[in-house]
């Protein structure tokens, strides 16, 4: 089994051991990252999940090539409620859960609780709390917040330079993100004592022609750079061998903007419901009928009896492996 098989990142590798280091709560970050790579390997089911990501919104303000969002079958859009949120939430704390994402399928700034959401989630004492973002909607005011509360991390798409970036994340301009993300370094600096810590995210094959200048522009304003291979989502099926082990039902659950909890991360059209967190528990869920016999079929080799797996591009990924353009 391989563990997070589709994560690269572009820089020194004395960056990327800072992007570990620089943690809020690092003994538990430490205790966490141990867990996340061993249990799955040694099948060790964990009292609760590792991590959890709610879908706060799976409504976006973009339309971008490379997505899979065109691809859904099940078109159905909507916000995630805050009070379904914070009832998980609450469980979460009770059981000391390490991390939240609060993003998923849809740009979760469009959800108009997502600062509300974040701060909760660090009053409850969720160690880490963070967020995938398209940048859109980053202003002055939203950055000052993410400092004050004191968000661990945002990860920004930025896809290419330039022209090549407007054309993929429109309406969105270069400079327009590029000011974004200064504005957002400078008062995190200022009043966040270095939080929200500052991740951009990009396509491979948007950068790989032009990795030196991209790194030349990003590299001050980001604390790590990463990116991930291109996937075609208009292919119905993935070469997914029978014999792979599946690292997700070991470590973490996803709850949609609806509160359904799907099989994983990657069950875009949420074909495998396991329940439903308006009338069950995470913990009943992750210990439920449905997630053992998907952990037991995985051991059992029969992992395409599942849609979402046989459709899974993550462990056929090309490992393309990690890039330093610093010379």
């Amino acid at each position: 089994m391989k563990i997070n098989i589709d994560q690269f990142t572009l820089g020194s590798k004395k960056k990327e051991w800072a992007w570990f280091w620089k943690r809020q709560h690092k003994p538990a970050y430490f205790l966490n990252r141990l867990q996340w790579f061993y249990y799955p390997p040694l099948h060790h089911i964990s009292r609760f999940p590792l991590h959890v990501d709610f879908e706060t919104s799976s409504i976006c303000n973009m339309n971008c090539p490379m997505c899979f969002r065109p691809h859904r079958a099940n078109q159905n859009d909507g916000l995630l409620d805050f009070e379904v949120y914070k009832k998980v939430i609450d469980e979460c704390s009770k059981y000391n859960l390490y991390s939240i994402r609060l993003s998923w399928r849809g740009e979760p700034t469009k959800n108009p609780d997502l600062l509300n959401m974040a701060e909760y989630a660090k009053k409850k004492g969720i160690k880490e709390v963070s967020f995938l973002t398209n940048g859109l909607l980053l202003d002055e005011e939203f950055s000052r917040r993410l400092a004050e509360i004191r968000v661990d991390y945002i990860s920004v798409s930025i896809d290419g330079l330039y022209k090549d970036y407007e054309k993929i994340r429109k309406p969105a301009t270069f400079n327009g993100i590029l000011n974004r993300l200064k504005y957002l370094k400078e008062v995190r600096d200022s009043i966040g004592k270095g939080y929200p810590r500052i991740k951009v995210n990009t396509i491979w094959t948007k950068i790989k022609d032009r990795i030196e200048e991209y790194y030349s522009i990003f590299g001050p304003l980001a604390d790590i750079i990463s990116f991930n291979p291109d996937y075609d989502y208009s292919e119905k099926s993935s070469p997914v061998s029978s014999k792979h082990i599946c690292q997700y039902p070991w470590q973490r659950l996803t709850v949609k903007w609806n509160g359904d909890v799907p099989m994983c991360i990657s069950d875009w059209d949420s074909e495998v419901v396991l329940g439903n967190v308006k009338n069950n528990t995470l913990h009943s869920i992750w210990h439920g009928e449905k997630m053992n016999e998907i952990r037991k079929n995985m051991l059992c080799q029969k992992i395409l009896n599942y849609a979402p797996c046989r459709k899974c591009h993550r462990p056929t990924t090309e490992q393309i492996g990690n890039v330093n353009p610093v010379k």
